[in-house]
């Protein structure tokens, strides 16, 4: 995935196909549901701000049906139950990543 905001191009493919099935009605819905800023998602959809790990973790615990593997679109034979799992996972790297860089500024003081 070589273009820098595909990640972005995904959420608003999925954003469209929620808006088209009719499992929610509008941004400001998505917004409530998600716990974010309606402006949040105006600028993830404007590619003025990424999608992060934490975004997606919590859009696919949302919507159990869309998978993290949805907004990179990789294909994967695991099955829905994996899902969890990889969120999980994608959650703790998160916390290793954080970890490491205020052990990082912290040996810079």
């Amino acid at each position: 995935m070589s273009d820098k905001y595909a990640v972005n191009d995904a959420f608003v493919r999925i954003y469209n196909s929620l808006i088209e099935s009719k499992t929610i009605k509008n941004k400001g819905e998505l917004a409530a549901i998600l716990n974010v800023k309606p402006s949040t998602l105006s600028e993830i959809i404007a590619k003025r701000q990424g999608v992060t790990v934490e975004f997606i973790q919590k859009f696919c615990l949302t919507f159990p049906s869309i998978t993290p593997n949805d907004f990179f679109n990789v294909k994967s034979s695991l099955g829905a139950d994996s899902n969890v799992e990889i969120v999980n996972l994608q959650a703790q790297i998160i916390k290793l990543q954080q970890e490491l860089l205020a052990l990082k500024h912290k040996g810079t003081e």
